[in-house]
């Protein structure tokens, strides 16, 4: 008996969360290709998605841990027609989104600042975007 509880108390703290960090799942939900990266540094997280077609849809799950106090949606595209936000009960698209447009060393993305509002009580995150309407 004392073994079992020894083995359960070893199990547990190896599929803890070491140091607090939060763990997401992401789902990238379009036919076309794409991917989906997940940056920490010391100040913020930046989601980073990936699509060559310009058209697409992405969930990120909170599986353990907390939202990040600062989060930067960084879509890779050539252009930012449409893009739609949502998360705690809450919706937002490109009219009432803090939008930057970067392009460094021929690398053209948008850094969507995420706000806060997103992360009070939900644990998913759902975005879609449009490059260009065709």
């Amino acid at each position: 008996m004392k073994c079992l509880i020894i083995l359960l108390l070893f199990l547990t703290l190896c599929n803890s969360n070491r140091g607090g960090e939060s763990v997401y799942k992401t789902e990238y939900l379009h036919s076309q290709p794409g991917d989906i990266t997940i940056i920490k540094t010391d100040s913020q997280t930046i989601f980073g998605i990936h699509n060559e077609f310009g058209i697409g849809k992405a969930k990120i799950i909170l599986i353990e841990g907390s939202w990040p106090s600062q989060a930067i949606l960084r879509l890779h595209l050539k252009g930012l027609e449409g893009v739609s936000i949502y998360g705690s009960g809450k919706k937002y698209d490109k009219f009432n989104l803090i939008i930057n447009h970067k392009n460094i060393m021929g690398q053209n993305y948008f850094d969507i600042t995420l706000p806060s509002s997103l992360f009070t009580s939900g644990k998913v995150l759902h975005f879609s975007w449009v490059d260009f309407y065709r």
